[in-house]
């Protein structure tokens, strides 16, 4: 159930872009990323969840009714998911082999993602990483549809795809 809201849109939207902020300022600090979500809540506080692990299949389910229970206790307006994962993109005028999973494609890409789901839709911001003596990102790409087992996270599960 969702309260009225304590934060305007452009609060809401600033908290937003602070999270997406800290985290690729996190990520340029220690090379890496845990997977980790922020829930802002409808009181405009930021709260923190670490799944232990993302492991196996069962893990993954186990996270994401938590997060869907999370949002809920908190009233959440919006649900921020930061990970690296690897990415694979279908080549101009291609279809995209989805037969192959992206962490064993031969033209992976290695990413940190930065999805953000509000009641509007959902927002995934991909930085490639770019691994060598140092580790950096590369151009961040912007794309406002989502779909998979992290995603609508704020809907009720049953409306879930």
């Amino acid at each position: 159930m969702i309260v009225s809201s304590k934060l305007t849109a452009t609060q809401l939207d600033r908290t937003i872009d602070n999270i997406v902020q800290s985290v690729v300022e996190q990520f340029q600090k220690l090379q890496s990323c845990h997977p980790h979500y922020f829930l802002v809540a409808y009181t405009g506080d930021a709260i923190l969840y670490l799944p232990e692990s993302l492991a196996t299949e069962k893990l993954k389910d186990r996270t994401v009714r938590r997060v869907i229970e999370m949002a809920r206790e908190c009233s959440a307006l919006a649900i921020v998911f930061a990970t690296e994962a690897w990415m694979v993109q279908a080549k101009s005028g291609k279809r995209l082999d989805t037969s192959i999973q992206p962490s064993r494609h031969p033209d992976r890409v290695e990413i940190l993602s930065v999805s953000v789901e509000t009641f509007q839709g959902t927002t995934v911001h991909i930085w490639p990483i770019l691994r060598g003596k140092r580790v950096t990102l590369g151009t961040k790409q912007t794309f406002t549809q989502a779909k998979g087992r992290f995603c609508d996270l704020l809907v009720n599960p049953a409306e879930r795809n």
